[in-house]
């Protein structure tokens, strides 16, 4: 599985990130969802909300005991325009997650928008999908996106 952007988020993943860091709507966050994904980039790249995600075959958020997905809003996030490179850069730091039981080997994460903050996987958006192999033990477990955030629009 490859780091891809899902189809329905494209052009909007930065709109979506302006929302949150805005308070417009007041309640909307974005979240951080582990999966067990098997399924081809091209099926997963055709979904559009975590329900349709956790429907497609091959594809399953994480169970392991301590996971739920994490919530970031505007304190979490910085927005770097680099006019020099012609590029926005998204960021929200490293996020952890705690304490997470042996049980599913991760694949990938996800970070979706979650436009009324009430954790409705039908209306939770799908922005990005990284490769993110990991094999919980009992510890905790960082999602470290990197200098550049998760995810450049150039």
């Amino acid at each position: 599985m490859a780091d891809l952007v899902f189809n329905s988020a494209l052009g909007a993943v930065k709109q979506w990130v302006e929302n949150v860091e805005n308070n417009s709507p007041v309640a909307a966050v974005l979240r951080l969802h582990a999966w067990v994904i098997t399924a081809t980039d091209d099926d997963v790249n055709n979904q559009d909300t975590i329900s349709e995600l956790q429907a497609l075959a091959l594809s399953a958020e994480a169970t392991n005991s301590g996971y739920a997905n994490l919530v970031m809003d505007e304190t979490d996030i910085t927005i770097t325009v680099d006019d020099t490179n012609n590029w926005v850069d998204l960021i929200l730091g490293d996020q952890t997650f705690t304490a997470i039981v042996a049980g599913d080997v991760w694949s990938d994460i996800t970070y979706s928008y979650d436009p009324d903050g009430t954790d409705t996987d039908t209306t939770t958006l799908l922005m990005t999908l990284h490769d993110f192999v990991v094999t919980p033990n009992g510890g905790d477990i960082t999602a470290d996106e990197g200098a550049n955030g998760f995810y450049r629009a150039s």
